[in-house]
């Protein structure tokens, strides 16, 4: 019964993994140009129909491949010791634990966090230095820091 179980297991696994192996090809062939289609009818001239369709190029070929090193304060929680920050932007944007980050409001630097627990797409950090009559806030901008020239 066991070993059936496993088999069934097994086989779905490697259906989905061929499920999946298919769509990342055809997503690669797509980047490239190629389409996975029928072939095109061909009118009474000999010319080809579909050379005169224009295909749209999709938005995610002009990203970045690397992360934006950027986030969005979502909110502040205070504590008895210390305020916690939490962020919208984790691992995917670039932050990683024991990083120091600047918050902004619009140009004005409002202070630094340094960040303690990273996730995929949400941080959480911890209040280091605050500019003198200032508040985070939801909707800051968090950036990671690097050189103040």
């Amino acid at each position: 019964m066991i070993y059936l179980k496993q088999n069934a297991a097994v086989r779905s696994f490697l259906s989905n993994e061929r499920k999946f192996s298919l769509c990342l090809f055809q997503t690669v062939l797509l980047i490239l140009g190629f389409a996975l289609s029928a072939p095109s009818s061909v009118s009474a001239e000999g010319a080809d129909e579909s050379s005169a369709e224009v295909e749209e190029i999709p938005a995610f070929v002009f990203e970045s491949l690397y992360a934006a090193n950027r986030g969005q304060v979502y909110g502040v929680y205070e504590g008895s010791h210390a305020d916690l920050v939490l962020i919208v932007g984790g691992f995917d944007s670039g932050f990683r634990s024991g990083m120091i980050c600047r918050v902004t409001d619009g140009g004005a630097e409002v202070g630094e966090i340094i960040l303690v627990d990273v996730r995929e797409n949400c941080s959480a950090a911890l209040i280091r230095d605050l500019e003198p009559e200032e508040l985070i806030a939801p909707g800051q901008s968090v950036r990671i820091k690097a050189v103040k020239l």
